[in-house]
Order: C-alpha cells, then structure tokens, then sequence
C-alpha cells in the first residue's frame, strides 16, 4: 500500500486528527450523504472532540464536506467509532480491480480437509481484505464448499493480487491451481492508473480526486 495521505488532507483537519484530544475523546460523525447519478458524492461528516478531564470541560464540533466527483466505487457505512481517522492511497487491494491485469484461476486436485480449507478462505476475506471484498466478488460459486469439494473447476476469475491470494490457499491444500488468461485480460491502465482510495472510518470511495471544504 502507498499511503498519500498528506496530499489530500487539509492541514487543519490533519492535526486536529494527531492531536492527544481526539486520540482520547474524539469521534467521527456522518452528518448526511448526497449522491448524484451515482458518480458524485457529497459526502458530509463531522470530528466532535468532547470531554471533561478539565473543571469547565469542552465540546468541540468540525464539520466538513468531502466531493468525491466521478466515484467509480464506493462503500457507506454509519460510522461512530471512536477511533476513526482519515487515509488515502494510490495503491490498495481495493484498486487492483481497476488497474491490474485480469485471469482465471482453476484447479484440478482433491482436498480431503475442505472444511479447514473454508475457514482459510474466510480468514482471509474477513482479516487480510477487512472484509471489503466479498467472497462472491471473484470467487465463481456462492456455495464455496461445493466448489472446493469439486477435483477440477474454474474457481476465480478477477486481479492478478487477489488470485495470487487465492492461489496460494489453494496451493498449500493440495488443490494444484493454475492460471489461464481470459478473453478480456486486462483493465486500461491508462485510464485508471491515477484512481486513488480514500478510507474515512469503514467508508471508502475511489475516485481520482478529492476536495476538502469546511462547513
């Protein structure tokens, strides 16, 4: 991962984010969200940092808006968690959808321990991917257990990372996968190669910019 952090975030927001109160008392808040033809999103969110560690105590509320223009993905969720920080990168797992090359992975081999090799598989979506892919995104049956029950089936088609992951579960389980290429193998990387992923909370937007404005 390349974190760009610092390119994106006003520097008022950043140290209100590095500051010892919102470490202790801080939290994140979506206000509200306005998508517009599905691609441009106000996306509006305040920091309150609230305590009491002093006689008179403090109620502090920042409220700003970010724009994402020409969202090309995207996942909301209410957010109140307490340690909610901000981070852009240029290169994620989430991005490999966009910019990497495409292949089918199969497998022609038997597991006789399927159940252990389930449980690895949702270790990885649920830990290594913090459950933002969704195993039905690439994976080419719901009903995972059918498939790696099956000897010899296509098992994934999708970013050559993601299968690499993949690959090697399916790899360490006897099940002796391999790659084939497929009719349409590649993503244009030149038209995606400046798409960034930016991370508020457990919301994410891709989008290639974003704007900052206080409220």
């Amino acid at each position: 991962m390349s974190e760009i952090t610092d390119e994106f975030l006003p520097l008022e927001l950043k140290n209100i984010f590095e500051s010892v109160e919102y470490e202790d008392f801080g939290k994140l808040l979506i206000d509200s969200i306005e998508i517009n033809n599905q691609d441009n999103i106000h996306f509006n969110f305040t920091v309150n940092i609230e305590g009491d560690y002093s006689e008179i105590g403090f109620n502090e509320n920042h409220s700003w808006n970010l724009l994402i223009n020409n969202c090309r993905e995207y996942r909301i969720e209410d957010s109140r968690d307490f340690e909610s920080f901000i981070y852009v990168y240029s290169e994620h797992i989430l991005l490999s959808n966009f910019k990497e090359k495409w292949k089918e992975l199969y497998f022609n081999g038997e597991n006789k321990n399927v159940n252990q090799l389930f449980v690895e598989f949702y270790n990885l979506h649920k830990y290594t991917f913090d459950d933002f892919i969704a195993m039905d995104k690439f994976i080419c049956n719901r009903n995972l257990t059918k498939l790696l029950n099956s000897n010899n089936a296509l098992f994934a088609r999708g970013p050559i990372s993601i299968l690499e992951e993949y690959f090697q579960l399916l790899k360490n389980g006897n099940k002796n996968p391999y790659y084939l290429e497929t009719a349409n193998n590649y993503k244009n990387s030149e038209i995606n190669k400046n798409l960034k992923i930016i991370f508020i909370g457990n919301n994410y937007f891709i989008s290639e910019n974003f704007e900052f404005q206080k409220r």
